[in-house]
C-alpha cells in the first residue's frame, strides 16, 4: 500500500508506517461515524448501527488484519500468544474498564 510506497522512498520509518497500518486496522469510533454521517445529511440511526455492529465485529477482526498486513501468518499467531497470560489480561482490563464503568453508572443512578 502507500506505506510501502512510502517507506521504499525513504519518506517513512518502518515503525510508523506499521503503526499507521495499525490504526487504519481499527474501528470508526461510534461517535466520529455519527458526526461524519450527520455532517452529510445521512441517517445518524443507521450509522450508530453500522458503528456498533462494526466495533463488536472489530474486536476479533482487527488483530487478523494486523497480523496479515505485517506479515505475520497465522501460523505464526500461536508463539506470540503463548508469552500473553490471558486471566492476567481480563483482570487488568475487568478492574480499569469494566469496575469504573459500573461505578459511573451505579453513581449517576444514585
Amino acid at each position: 500500500g502507500i506505506t510501502r510506497l512510502l517507506i521504499a522512498v525513504g519518506a517513512l520509518s518502518q515503525v510508523l508506517a506499521d503503526g499507521i497500518t495499525i490504526c487504519f486496522s481499527l474501528p470508526m469510533t461510534v461517535i466520529m461515524a455519527v458526526v461524519l454521517t450527520k455532517a452529510a445529511n445521512g441517517c445518524e440511526a443507521s450509522a450508530v448501527l453500522n458503528s456498533v455492529l462494526g466495533n463488536a465485529v472489530g474486536v476479533f477482526l482487527s488483530p487478523l488484519l494486523i497480523h496479515g498486513y505485517l506479515g505475520m501468518g497465522m501460523s505464526d499467531m500461536g508463539s506470540v500468544m503463548e508469552g500473553i497470560d490471558l486471566g492476567n489480561v481480563f483482570l487488568r482490563l475487568t478492574l480499569r474498564v469494566i469496575l469504573p464503568t459500573i461505578a459511573g453508572q451505579l453513581l449517576i443512578r444514585y
